[in-house]
């Protein structure tokens, strides 16, 4: 599982499960305390508005209580080029 350069200051930890579910569903679900784990939730900035607030609204449900953060890592870049033409 590899990461890319831009996410390697990510304290993560990250868990491969192959483990047949007696119901036959492909989901692995575990309960945990998202405050106990998370301290941010980092949103890529590309999302609508709207987007945003519902996940917010979604994981606020779900008990976190933690901040709620932009990534820098997909900002767009706006490049100011200005040309000098001779003679003009």
């Amino acid at each position: 599982m590899l990461k890319r350069d831009g996410f390697s200051h990510e304290r993560e930890v990250r868990v491969g499960v192959i483990a047949p579910q007696p119901n036959g569903s492909s989901v692995f679900k575990v309960k945990i305390d998202p405050n106990s784990i998370f301290e941010e939730i980092t949103f890529d900035p590309r999302l609508i508005e709207f987007e945003r607030k519902e996940r917010i609204r979604d994981f606020e449900e779900l008990g976190f209580t933690g901040t709620f953060g932009e990534s820098n890592l997909y900002q767009s870049v706006i490049l100011d080029i200005r040309v000098r033409v001779e003679g003009t």
